[in-house]
Formats: structure tokens, sequence, C-alpha cells
């Protein structure tokens, strides 16, 4: 078994630049954790199409190489 370390990731709305078609706001963010799972703060929503903001790392797992598909 080999072990491998990820991340999970924070993406969040930095800066609009002129004025939001998709309804979100600076600060708002959705975050990818245990490789694969998007987590979006209740009652909110993301738009796909809007997806050049900062990330960052907010956490560090290890998991087993055949736990990931």
């Amino acid at each position: 078994m080999t072990d491998m370390r990820l991340f999970d990731l924070r993406v969040t709305v930095e800066r609009i630049e002129g004025r939001s078609v998709c309804g979100l706001e600076v600060g708002d963010y959705f975050e990818l954790t245990e490789s694969s799972r998007v987590r979006i703060p209740e009652g909110k929503h993301f738009c796909l199409y809007a997806l050049v903001m900062r990330i960052e790392r907010v956490g560090e797992r290890v998991m087993k190489t055949e736990e990931l598909t």
C-alpha cells in the first residue's frame, strides 16, 4: 500500500471586474475535499463558468492509493 498526500482546497472569488452575471460576490467560495468532494456553504451557489479565482490549501490528508478511484 502506498500513502498519498492530498490537500483540501478552497477556491474563493477574489475580485469581480464589471458586473457579476453569475450572482457571485467577492468572498464567495467552494471547497474541494477528500480528492473528489465539492462543498458549497449552505444557502449559497457557485457558478462553474467563473473559475478564475484564488485557490488555497486549507487542509492536508493522507490517503491510501487503494482508496482513490
